[in-house]
């Protein structure tokens, strides 16, 4: 990932959600670029990935591969104390719970 034409973080995988800090990169002024690279490899390399049902190559199954971002990138600002993650649950009551001490 490169902001305003500088290397700002790696991400390996693709299941899951991430985020990198690139407070250091933004520009002041309200005008900031974002440049992700993407790369599938989907039968090329020797590379070990769960693909499921899809191949470049199909022969008795009838699934075309699909690949790229498909979920929403952005930029946001966010204080430099804030909450990352909060996992709730719920028992059949309705009284709620948190899984894990806040601190």
């Amino acid at each position: 990932m490169y902001v305003n034409g500088e290397y700002a973080g790696f991400n390996r995988g693709g299941y899951f959600h991430f985020e990198i800090d690139v407070t250091d990169h933004l520009n002041s002024n309200g005008t900031n670029e974002l440049l992700l690279f993407v790369h599938d490899p989907t039968d090329s390399d020797d590379a070990v990935i769960p693909i499921g049902k899809q191949t470049l190559n199909p022969s008795h199954i009838f699934y075309t591969p699909c690949s790229g971002i498909w979920q929403s990138v952005w930029i946001e600002s966010a204080p430099e104390n804030h909450i990352t993650e909060l996992q709730l649950t719920a028992g059949a009551d309705g009284h709620g719970t948190h899984s894990q001490p806040l601190q």
